[in-house]
């Protein structure tokens, strides 16, 4: 062992091939690993490697600093995904920005913030642009008028020995 394991060896209290275990048994990969103990990544990979317990190690994204890095960047635009978005809004001709209600948003997102289908809602737009109430109307204002037995039919099959099927109206 070298002044360096030496040194890993005495500040954690057991043998420095206990400590790089207890880093791979904790899902860090190599270079993980490496950085956690100020060693050099690729002198640490090959020591790594000479000594077989590669396969000790996580790999690629299941590896503990992937996952952190995964948590840390979630819900986070750039401003590369930023400019993306705006070029993208820019060149679509879908993409409508329509203040109703007072948010600003595309014809698809005030459709999910009401509960609306953003189709039906595309539709209504492009047969009446001007009218943003006809556009993002919910549909509750109709009202079903009672006992009218209009609203409901039902059919009864009969069994296969009767001769015919009846049809009778249920009121709701």
């Amino acid at each position: 062992m070298n002044a360096k394991q030496n040194a890993i060896a005495a500040e954690y209290g057991e043998p420095f091939w206990s400590v790089v275990r207890g880093y791979a048994d904790d899902g860090h990969s190599v270079y993980g690993t490496a950085t956690l103990l100020e060693y050099s990544p690729p002198a640490f990979r090959r020591l790594v490697l000479r000594h077989g317990v590669s396969d000790w190690f996580a790999r690629g994204q299941s590896s503990a600093l992937a996952r952190s890095a995964q948590a840390d960047r979630r819900g986070r635009c750039t401003d590369a995904q930023r400019a993306g978005a705006a070029m993208a809004s820019a060149a679509n001709p879908n993409y409508r920005w329509i203040d109703y209600q007072g948010h600003t948003d595309t014809l698809a997102g005030h459709a999910r913030r009401l509960g609306l289908s953003p189709r039906t809602v595309y539709k209504r737009y492009k047969r009446r642009p001007d009218d943003q109430a006809y556009v993002f109307a919910d549909g509750r204002h109709v009202v079903v008028p009672h006992g009218s037995g209009w609203q409901q039919w039902r059919i009864r099959l009969l069994k296969p020995d009767e001769r015919s099927f009846t049809t009778g109206r249920v009121c709701v």
